[in-house]
């Protein structure tokens, strides 16, 4: 079996930062290697730094509520902080090194079955030799030397053959059997790189996404409305991306508490009787004394939340909560302090709920979550006073003070108006910072490399929170003096199907803030000349609309049927024959024949009309009812788009205007935007498609090629699926080549029945 022999033969060497004035640090001050055999970084380190390094105990230390990096206000965030002189990479690599010594050389991943973006792991490839194998061309069948030789097998299957070319079965076999055996490499392990290495990946593309730019052009240079833009690419460590998070968090907050929006309006609250809960879940990084991957840890907290989540809705419905009344929004941050769990993920959840719930209704929710999760331990989920407030309540979940450093409260429920700034109070509750990657404590950055590594979702809520956020969005852009949008969010409107939402904003496709109990049928049919002047249901610039035009065009009557003048069935000439041969084929059609006025009318018109009708007798009914209605008196293709297009109150639509003729029908062309160029570091670059992130999953486990097919008769050993293709797995399906694997030649075939795969080079 093949060994790689080295994975990074060299500690980064420390750089000044860019800085002139910088002393020349002394390279023998720290000294790391990593050992390719077993894959080891070894640090070299001062005895000052080996010293007085407190092991903190890991039962009390997997769940704190405070964010690992102290937040700054955020709402004096600026662009300043992307300007500001940054660290290296190296720099930023060894803090990481000299901070946590213990966990440079922790695979990020190695638990069978977890996914790992693919340019994160390590492959380990053996070297096989196929058994030979003797193939006839004539009959195109494989055969093995043990079971038959070559003259025997074409005397035996092809006898008829040898007699009629009068060959000898020696020669036969000569001409028509060949020996086939094939080598190559294959992959018997793949891990997660060292913690260390996952850091210097991340580090090195945050890097270069700092240094890249997109370069966008609006149609081309003959256009005379040819534009050029241009701008930075950003990544989720971004200050921008986080300057973003924080804003929509800002904006689902104050749609559910009210408060003042930037762009000068007020929200009103939709809930009546907001309360903020925030929960902390975590997991042990050392259960049973055995440390365990990064990305093995996050899965470990993240998965269960189907069950902590159907918890809650217990929870909530016991206590008399409907759905509409709760939201969430789940945030992944590195857990704090210096413990056991450093640089290991824990999960906030904020939960806003329009009525009053006590710390102590949310026990049984981490109750769940305790005995869902592997490594999470029940002391460190359940809130503890401190003596100060032990005896402020009788029960001990609702005694702890969330402000207080002494108590503690995985969960802690707070009232808005009781927090000066409670969107700033969550994000620094959530770790929401407008910082650089580059800027960040090591903990943090590791922790975000292992985020990267296991391409981990850190965001998460509620769709109901989602289009909170969108909808004030939709708000602040109507009140902009930048945007060309008049009214309000919610004032134009289009049908919904998001959830059981009957209508939403046509602008933002947000249902929030809007009056769900009337269908827009009703709003259109039913209304008041003075409310619908209100609403105007045209759907904006939607999917919708262009899935209208399209039906109006593929009801358009592009041919009609002549008529003579004779009574239908008095076979007189082919066009009143009464079926096809009454009438002889020589018998010529009349010239005085004319074409119905409306035989050219589009279809669509007669459509939309026992739609409109159908509409009035049934305003309730929703898209799905009418569509079951009128299903055998609509085109099947497009019935659904002209019910939709009907109840979003669509006009006809002129199928003349150049705007809803198909690009090919122009004579000019449309301009839209495209990526024309990619510049990173000052060098320009194509544009390209794909490039996307390939993910494998961690094996550690895998059987030899020997011992797979033990009983085939026609092949043992290694199976080339570039010979034979038969699956080894169902016998039924053929395997076709899928992809090539990273840099290593190895090409991964899948079988299209069965969906097995092997590895081949």
């Amino acid at each position: 079996m093949g060994v790689r022999l080295t994975e990074r033969a060299h500690a980064p060497e420390r750089s000044d930062g860019g800085n002139p004035n910088a002393k020349a640090r002394p390279k023998a001050r720290n000294v790391g290697m990593l050992c390719g055999l077993c894959r080891t970084l070894l640090i070299l380190l001062p005895s000052s730094m080996s010293e007085g390094q407190p092991a903190a105990s890991g039962s009390r230390q997997t769940n704190q509520n405070k964010c690992e990096t102290a937040g700054t206000d955020a709402e004096t965030q600026s662009s300043e902080s992307d300007e500001r002189d940054l660290p290296s990479t190296d720099d930023v690599l060894w803090s990481f090194i000299e901070e946590c010594p213990d966990l440079v050389d922790v695979p990020v991943a190695f638990e069978d079955g977890t996914p790992i973006r693919e340019d994160y792991t390590d492959f380990s490839t053996e070297t096989w030799d196929s058994d030979i194998l003797y193939y006839c061309g004539r009959c195109e069948s494989f055969f093995m030397p043990a079971t038959q030789d070559p003259a025997g097998h074409v005397s035996e299957s092809h006898s008829d053959e040898i007699d009629q070319l009068s060959l000898s079965p020696a020669d036969a076999a000569d001409s028509w059997v060949v020996r086939k055996s094939v080598s190559g490499e294959r992959v018997t392990e793949i891990e997660g790189v060292p913690w260390a290495v996952a850091v210097e990946n991340l580090l090195e593309s945050h890097e270069r996404t700092r240094q890249t730019t997109i370069n966008l052009q609006y149609g081309w240079p003959r256009d005379p409305e040819f534009t050029k833009f241009s701008f930075s690419v950003s990544d989720r460590w971004s200050p921008d991306y986080q300057r973003e998070f924080y804003a929509q968090c800002q904006g689902w907050l104050r749609e559910l508490t009210g408060g003042s929006r930037p762009s000068g309006g007020e929200t009103e609250a939709t809930f009546d009787n907001p309360s903020v809960a925030f929960l902390t879940r975590s997991a042990s990084s050392v259960p049973d004394g055995t440390r365990i991957g990064p990305v093995d840890h996050a899965n470990r907290v993240r998965e269960p939340w189907r069950e902590v989540y159907q918890k809650l809705r217990y929870v909530f419905d016991k206590l008399g909560f409907e759905n509409d009344e709760w939201q969430f929004w789940r945030v992944l941050e590195p857990h704090p302090g210096s413990g056991q769990n450093q640089c290991y993920a824990h999960e906030h959840s904020i939960i806003v709920v329009d009525g009053e719930i006590s710390q102590s209704d949310f026990a049984p929710v981490m109750e769940t979550h305790v005995s869902a999760t592997e490594g999470a331990g029940r002391d460190a989920h359940t809130n503890t006073p401190c003596p100060e407030h032990a005896d402020t309540a009788p029960n001990p979940w609702d005694a702890a003070e969330g402000a207080c450093d002494d108590c503690d409260t995985p969960v802690s429920v707070r009232d808005p108006e009781s927090v000066e700034n409670l969107a700033a109070y969550v994000a620094d509750y959530a770790s929401i910072d407008p910082l650089d990657l580059f800027e960040r404590s090591p903990s943090y950055i590791a922790w975000a490399a292992a985020m990267t590594a296991g391409n981990i979702r850190t965001v998460s809520r509620s769709d109901s929170a989602r289009w909170a956020a969108i909808a004030d969005r939709c708000r602040q852009r109507h009140e902009s003096p930048h945007s060309d949008l008049e009214g309000q969010h919610g004032d134009r409107l289009t049908v919904s199907d998001k959830g059981t939402n009957t209508v939403e904003c046509a602008e933002c496709g947000s249902p929030h803030g809007i009056d769900q109990s009337q269908t827009l049928t009703e709003h259109r049919v039913d209304t008041s000349p003075a409310e619908s002047s209100e609403i105007v249901p045209d759907g904006g610039s939607t999917e919708l609309w262009d899935d209208w035009v399209d039906a109006w065009r593929a009801c358009e009557q592009t041919t009609a049927d002549r008529q003579c003048y004779h009574p239908d069935g008095s076979n007189q000439c082919p066009l009143c024959a009464e079926y096809q041969g009454a009438v002889d084929a020589t018998v010529p059609i009349p010239d005085d024949t004319y074409i119905l006025d409306d035989a050219f009318e589009n279809k669509a018109v007669e459509y939309v009309e026992r739609i409109e009708r159908k509409a009035r007798r049934h305003p309730n009914v929703g898209v799905a009812g009418l569509l079951g209605m009128l299903q055998s008196e609509l085109p099947d293709k497009h019935g659904e788009a002209l019910i939709r297009g009907v109840l979003a109150g669509f006009d006809r639509p002129d199928l003349d205007d150049p705007e809803h003729r198909p690009d090919w029908l122009d004579h000019e062309r449309v301009p839209e935007w495209r990526v024309h160029s990619i510049e990173i570091d000052g060098e320009l670059h194509s544009a390209s498609s794909g490039n996307g992130v390939t993910m494998t999953e961690i094996t550690t486990d895998v059987e030899s090629w020997d011992d797979s097919n033990k009983n085939s008769e026609n092949r043992t050993g290694f199976q080339n699926p570039r010979i034979n293709d038969s699956c080894q797995s169902c016998d039924s399906g053929r395997y076709q080549y899928e992809r090539q694997i990273t840099d290593r030649s190895l090409s991964l075939f899948e079988c299209y029945s069965c969906g097995h795969t092997i590895r081949v080079s």
